[in-house]
């Protein structure tokens, strides 16, 4: 149960530029003929493997719409660039 429920938490991160998430049912939207490859700090890569729109719920109950947000199958946390 707390696997599923970490599927829906967004991290917000300033070390990134892009919104990132692994799990491919959050998209409302999304092109998969968008492909490629994202390199971490670290040096690591990972396949991007579309790039569409998610709606979030807020804690206040909004719903929210993230543009532009890649869709890396690899990626175990979900990542909200904020930088």
């Amino acid at each position: 149960k707390e696997e599923t429920h970490k599927k829906f938490l967004w991290y917000l991160n300033t070390g990134y530029s892009n919104h990132m998430s692994g799990e491919k049912f959050v998209f409302s939207e999304l092109d998969e003929a968008f492909f490629d490859v994202m390199k971490f700090g670290d040096g690591s890569t990972v396949s991007v493997m579309g790039k569409g729109k998610v709606a979030i719920q807020t804690n206040r109950n909004s719903i929210q719409t993230i543009s532009n947000v890649l869709f890396v199958s690899d990626l175990r946390t979900n990542l909200l660039s904020v930088g």
